[in-house]
């Protein structure tokens, strides 16, 4: 037997004596002193530790904007005894740095007038936080670069973007609302004079069976160039209900290729109406508008292709009309003198 088998085996034997659970107690008692003493001897001495902050830039004046900044944020290294460091990581809120945008300096790079915040800087207010009671060893990056642009507002529509889906004969009958339909948008000139629309984030749903009322957030089309948005969602109405199939008799129009082309007053169609099976929102059956649906050919220059037929054409002006058929595909015409 070795002896440091012996040696344990003499530890457990005391346990098992008529007073072992009181050896057992002080033995316990002594190692957790020494634990602690051990812990608190190494917590005494410095160590280094590192932490991201996250900084911001405000007090930007009402005509400009922040259009770019080179960080959002710093990793700092600090040293200090480790029981501060511990304490320092416990009650470190992480709340934003801000530095006030008219104590910062400028420089010309690359033909470009940039501001930026020097290490001296940074450092001083880093200086500050709670977690910071030590030696500051490093700050990545030391500088940070911004860019001011002139600001400019303007309110533009708001635009649904998304995919959507619907159950067996069912479908959109009416157009999508969005409340607000407009958002005031505020950013740098070049950008916001020429934005057009506010788009959603993209809502795509599938096998649709009723109308759909759901918040959808927007999308900040540059965020990152200090474009800013009034608001950051908007309430979207989606109207779904039952689709059916009806039967439309039109008339066939003549149309001109070309607009100085002449369209002679002799042509005639055979026939000159024609049936067009449609898929509209049930609402409308009981009356439907016959000027949703037009049917026309356009007048041929030369004997087309296919002799004396000419193609019918169909177009919707409802997003929510379908055309399914139409009856007959073609239509005879003739010139008289």
């Amino acid at each position: 037997m070795t002896e440091q088998s012996h040696f344990f085996k003499n530890i457990f034997s005391a346990f098992y004596q008529p007073n072992g659970k009181q050896n057992l107690v002080i033995f316990l008692l002594c190692l957790f002193c020494s634990a602690s003493f051990w812990l608190f001897i190494k917590l005494s001495r410095d160590a280094q530790a590192s932490f991201v902050q996250p900084i911001s830039i405000v007090n930007v004046s009402e005509e400009n904007v922040l259009s770019s900044v080179s960080h959002t944020a710093v990793r700092v290294t600090v040293q200090a005894p480790g029981i501060r460091l511990l304490l320092g990581q416990f009650f470190h809120s992480g709340d934003t740095l801000h530095f006030d945008a008219n104590q910062m300096q400028s420089i010309q790079k690359g033909g470009e007038l940039w501001h930026y915040l020097s290490s001296t800087q940074i450092r001083s207010s880093l200086a500050r936080l709670p977690l910071v009671e030590g030696a500051i060893v490093g700050v990545a990056p030391d500088t940070i670069f911004a860019q001011f642009a002139f600001a400019s507002i303007k309110k533009v529509p708001v635009r649904f973007t998304g995919t959507l889906s619907f159950a067996q004969s069912m479908g959109q009958i009416d157009a999508i609302t969005l409340i607000p339909d407009s958002v005031t948008v505020r950013g740098p000139r070049q950008i916001v004079d020429t934005l057009r629309a506010v788009y959603t984030v993209p809502y795509n749903l599938n096998q649709l069976n009723q109308t759909v009322e759901q918040n959808i957030h927007l999308q900040n089309p540059a965020f990152a160039a200090g474009v800013s948005l009034s608001l950051g969602q908007v309430a979207a109405t989606i109207p779904v209900g039952e689709l059916r199939e009806t039967t439309l008799d039109l008339p066939i129009s003549i149309q001109r290729k070309l607009p100085e082309q002449r369209i002679s007053p002799n042509i005639l169609l055979f026939p000159s109406r024609v049936s067009v099976q449609v898929r509209i929102p049930i609402k409308m059956m009981q009356d439907v508008d016959l000027q949703l649906v037009e049917v026309f050919v356009e007048c041929p220059f030369e004997v087309p292709p296919d002799g004396n037929r000419l193609k019918l054409n169909v177009t919707s002006h409802s997003p929510f009309v379908t055309i399914i058929r139409v009856d007959p595909p073609m239509v005879e015409f003739v010139i008289s003198n």
